[in-house]
């Protein structure tokens, strides 16, 4: 993307034309291998260190974030 704009900002008229095929592409490259193919390989591999947490933010977590309780108003029923 920087060579992209790189081109861009000096004005070749070839690297503007290709301005929306370009980021197009790499957004489309960014969804489909990266994010659906290889996070979810890497975090199946890397298993619990994956959800590491520094202290503070653990205890911060702990003390305020979300529960796997069955308790409130989806739960009832």
């Amino acid at each position: 993307m920087s060579g992209l704009n790189r081109g861009t900002v000096r004005g070749a008229r070839r690297a503007r034309l290709l301005t929306g095929p370009s980021c197009a592409a790499t957004v489309l490259i960014d969804a489909l291998i990266v994010r659906a193919l290889l996070v979810p390989t890497l975090m199946a591999l890397l298993g619990r260190p994956n959800w590491w947490a520094p202290a503070p933010l653990s205890s911060l977590h702990n003390r305020l974030g979300p529960t796997e309780s069955r308790s409130g108003p989806a739960a009832s029923g």
